[in-house]
């Protein structure tokens, strides 16, 4: 398992993490959002010990780098981006060298079928394009054969069926029992992939969205027929709890409790309207609330 606790980093006296603490068990994927410059990379550079933590401590299976930074790094691997590739190798010759570094018995040819790198695992790098690259670079990830894999931006220069083909794989991971915890940029393949998502902002750990918690709270979307019944939708909830409400339309947040309260309301009351939703908040939905007014990729 994976403890990260109360972790601080500061370079040249500017703290860029600032006590984040949470933890992961075997079998989870956990995704990192927030602007660039906010911390994502700096987290995942600290937990892989590139970066060293100026306080709190990072646990990984039971062990921490002071005493045990070597078989702590036989255990993880870390995707960053295609920078840490060379040009002059070709991908093949980049798997080997993974393979031996982490002593795997993962077979090359089992990974590259598996993400379709047949027709040019045989070139240099240095003629890949920026997908070919991205999809080596997972490859090295999966023949690690690692149990903690810390992933920067996995999705970048991929497109569409690329992302597919990588999303399927990590979910895989999953029933490996793999740990794995990537930033990310795409919100609905976050969505799609993780059991957990954090949300960083200045440094800080601001928010967890976990997927399919029943505590967890809920937004409701009322679409009424016309807007006599308006006074009577907003009635059933706090000032607090509305987002945003038109003569037509009332979106509230509330507490998952009390999403049967409502239904059973609207019926009651014999409320007419066009349609009625209850849902978990997505990380697009999270992102646009905590970030809101800023420039949010950077």
């Amino acid at each position: 398992m994976l403890r990260v606790n109360n972790v601080s980093v500061e370079i040249e006296k500017t703290k860029i993490l600032e006590d984040i603490s949470f933890s992961a068990e075997p079998g989870e994927i956990i995704g990192l959002v927030a602007p660039n410059g906010s911390g994502k990379t700096t987290l995942l550079n600290a937990i892989s010990n590139l970066i060293p933590a100026s306080k709190g401590e990072i646990s990984i299976y039971g062990m921490n780098y002071k005493m045990h930074r070597e078989k702590i790094l036989k255990k993880i691997f870390f995707l960053q981006d295609h920078t840490v590739l060379y040009p002059n190798l070709t991908g093949r010759e980049h798997l080997k060298l993974v393979q031996r570094l982490w002593e795997s018995k993962q077979e090359c040819g089992a990974v590259i079928e598996k993400l379709s790198m047949g027709s040019y695992i045989d070139k240099r790098v240095s003629k890949y394009s920026l997908g070919m690259q991205q999809r080596l670079l997972f490859g090295m990830c999966l023949i690690s054969s690692c149990d903690l894999l810390l992933m920067d931006e996995p999705m970048n220069g991929l497109d569409p069926s690329n992302i597919k083909l990588i999303s399927k794989s990590i979910k895989q991971l999953r029933d490996e029992n793999k740990i794995v915890l990537f930033s990310s940029h795409i919100l609905n393949n976050v969505d799609e992939l993780c059991d957990r998502v954090i949300f960083l902002k200045q440094g800080r750990m601001v928010y967890e969205s976990r997927k399919n918690n029943p505590d967890f709270n809920k937004y409701i979307i009322i679409k009424l027929e016309n807007g006599n019944d308006a006074d009577k939708v907003l009635s059933l909830f706090k000032d607090e709890e509305i987002k945003n409400a038109t003569a037509n339309e009332v979106w509230a947040e509330i507490d998952s409790s009390k999403s049967s309260f409502v239904v059973n309301q609207a019926f009651e009351q014999d409320m007419k309207f066009k349609s009625f939703f209850i849902g978990q908040k997505g990380s697009q939905q999270i992102y646009e609330e905590i970030y809101e007014g800023e420039d949010k990729w950077g």
